[in-house]
């Protein structure tokens, strides 16, 4: 099959997708391993990693080739997490966007200065109609030929840029449903800015600095995750489930079934073979291990994400490390 043509309409289901989404952007939360979990049950679609390599690209020739093609462009391990890649993996489908037009908050990578003007390429609300459609158009075709490539009807998605495009994505896919995870902050950032360190270094056209870092670190969770608090409400119910890193890690199975029963996802059970076969699969897996924050970044991330620690029930801690009593949360 050659995925190229004319692109049939199957995104037209209401509730064909369904969006992970995460509380940072850059999903350092766990939204990986949901992902890949998840899409271990046959009833999924997804976007493969070879699709988003070249997007463009592989629209020039059959799958089987440029899958076997893409063998020799891909890492066997993500640099920084040594999460294992594979043609066939489930992929960010931002990645794929990005290949297609610049109007993508994925072009940080290369111009982290410009990390202001590209940031409203998240929730497009101060776009112009241009750029709105043509993401649109972006989005849309990115989403169908993975579809057809998966040869699957409903696809589930990764993508920590849609966690503040709530209202967006319900607009072009009435009826999809969400799930959030979210992660103890201050191991948040250290993630999040081991990711962007390492990212930059092969990316960046700017000079970048350790303070530039962190400013855009705490910038991008205030802003994203701030619009999804402000745009959750609008989700009607049984469309939204919500997860913490922290409760999944310690109860994958009893965590995920219980999502798919808060937001309605049938076939759980004809999954569970295929869940526990990929949790065996990662006994092996070791996470990246962080020190704490330095006094100046947890007095950053204290003024800046209060809100996260109070929405989600996290406590706060002292430039020491010890946990903050009420009255030291109040000042």
């Amino acid at each position: 099959m050659k995925v190229g043509g004319n692109i049939p309409q199957c995104l037209n289901h209401p509730s064909s997708v369904v969006h992970t989404a995460s509380t940072n952007f850059f999903n350092r939360t766990g939204t990986t391993f949901l992902h890949l979990m998840m899409c271990s049950d046959p009833q999924w679609s997804y976007v493969p990693s070879y699709q988003v390599i070249g997007s463009k690209f592989s629209e020039l020739f059959e799958i089987p080739f440029f899958n076997r093609l893409s063998y020799a462009m891909m890492p066997a391990n993500r640099s920084f997490d040594n999460v294992s890649l594979h043609p066939n993996s489930p992929q960010e489908e931002e990645l794929a966007v990005a290949d297609r037009l610049k109007y993508s908050i994925f072009h940080y990578f290369c111009f982290p200065k410009a990390v202001d003007d590209l940031l409203r390429f998240t929730h497009f609300k101060d776009a112009t109609k241009k750029q709105l459609t043509c993401f649109k158009v972006a989005y849309r075709t990115v989403l169908q030929k993975a579809s057809i490539a998966t040869g699957r009807r409903q696809l589930l998605v990764k993508n920590p840029a849609n966690t503040a495009r709530v209202p967006l994505l319900m607009e072009m896919f009435p009826g999809c449903k969400f799930i959030h995870i979210t992660r103890e902050p201050y191991v948040m950032f250290r993630s999040i800015y081991h990711f962007h360190d390492v990212m930059t270094k092969y990316c960046s056209l700017h000079a970048v600095s350790p303070d530039l870092l962190n400013s855009n670190v705490i910038k991008f969770f205030k802003m994203v995750e701030g619009q999804y608090l402000q745009d959750r409400d609008t989700i009607p119910k049984g469309r939204l489930t919500e997860i913490r890193f922290e409760d999944l890690m310690q109860d994958p199975l009893g965590q995920v079934k219980r999502m798919y029963e808060e937001i309605g996802l049938s076939g759980y059970e004809e999954a569970l073979p295929h869940l526990q076969k990929f949790l065996a699969a990662q006994a092996e897996y070791k996470q990246n291990v962080f020190k704490p924050c330095e006094p100046n970044v947890t007095r950053l991330i204290n003024e800046h994400w209060a809100f996260a620690f109070k929405e989600w029930h996290y406590p706060m801690r002292n430039e020491d490390g010890s946990v903050m009593v009420a009255e030291e949360k109040r000042q």
